[in-house]
């Protein structure tokens, strides 16, 4: 059973090799640690984590990078340089990145960081990472959002929809989605009138939306700053924009269920978490993540 330390957030990294026998994970998440989605998600990663079989007890340490609301070139170097500190004579053996953002970054600092240390992923659509070379210490779960499929329900609930308006806001993870988005929507053309609300202010959103026809169905991405650049949490701006829609709002994300979107196509966040946790036991007991390799991705259901 592994033993799971407390630290805190702003602990420094004090100890050195040999002076206990713990396994040490850092978690680090790309967005406010405190959304919805990613208190779910923790929630899995450390339950399945506390649930395996291990020998030796694992230290966690929680690490946000919060780039979802703020831009990576504002932080990166601050960022870096407290990292360095932190965790210097520190060794590392696991750091679960949570999102994108957070892959990128262990990715491209590992070595300075946490110098063999194998990265465990979750959070990370599927189509993200097409095309890319992961490092050879990476496993992880990435996920299959169910953009088509939620709009294929839509249209099965509302078989009179002409117009799908798509709600998106300026952040790069809003800007992710909103192509992922496209993509599914191209398969329309001809079909339905596609219209995008996007880099708006939540002012103008919320005008926008209250102006809809009865014959539009809404579908909501994120908005985690808005085109004002103004930081926000997407579950937020779901209830104000719920709160003067007359038209039904379908979306793809586990949170939004009972905050104002009608359905969704939708994969689990604890879900995805305790898979996150179960690779994170492997490769503390020995495993090579080389050969664990990228699971198969959480689906929508």
């Amino acid at each position: 059973m592994i033993a799971l330390s407390a630290v805190p957030m702003t602990a420094p990294a004090q100890e050195r090799d040999g002076e206990d026998a713990s396994h040490h994970v850092v978690i680090l998440n790309a967005a406010d640690p405190y959304l919805p989605a990613f208190l779910a998600l923790d929630r899995g990663l450390r339950e399945a984590i506390a649930l395996s079989k291990q020998r030796i007890p694992a230290g966690l340490y929680a690490e946000t990078l919060d780039m979802f609301r703020f831009p990576q070139t504002l932080l990166a170097e601050d960022v870096i340089a407290l990292l360095r500190k932190k965790y210097r004579g520190l060794k590392v053996d696991v750091v679960v990145t949570a999102g994108s953002i957070a892959l990128d970054f262990a990715q491209r600092h590992r070595t300075e960081l946490w110098p063999g240390a194998a990265i465990v992923f979750h959070s990370v659509p599927v189509t993200v990472l097409e095309g890319r070379n992961l490092d050879p210490h990476t496993t992880g779960v990435p996920v299959q959002l169910g953009f088509e499929q939620t709009l294929n329900l839509a249209l099965h609930l509302r078989p009179a929809t002409r117009r799908v308006v798509v709600i998106a806001g300026a952040a790069e993870p809003d800007r992710w989605h909103l192509s992922l988005a496209q993509t599914a929507l191209a398969r329309y053309a001809g079909r339905l009138d596609v219209q995008y609300l996007t880099g708006l202010t939540l002012a103008d959103t919320v005008a926008a939306v209250r102006a809809l026809p009865l014959d539009a169905v809404v579908l909501y991405l994120t908005m985690f700053r808005d085109g004002g650049g103004v930081p926000l949490v997407p579950r937020d701006v779901l209830t104000r924009v719920a709160a003067v829609s007359r038209v039904p709002i379908f979306g793809m994300f586990e949170t939004y269920l009972g905050d104002g979107i009608a359905a969704g196509s939708i994969a689990s966040y604890e879900a995805q978490g305790r898979r996150a946790g179960e690779l994170v036991a492997r490769v503390l007991n020995g495993e090579d993540p080389s050969v664990i390799g990228v699971q198969a991705p959480a689906m929508s259901h």
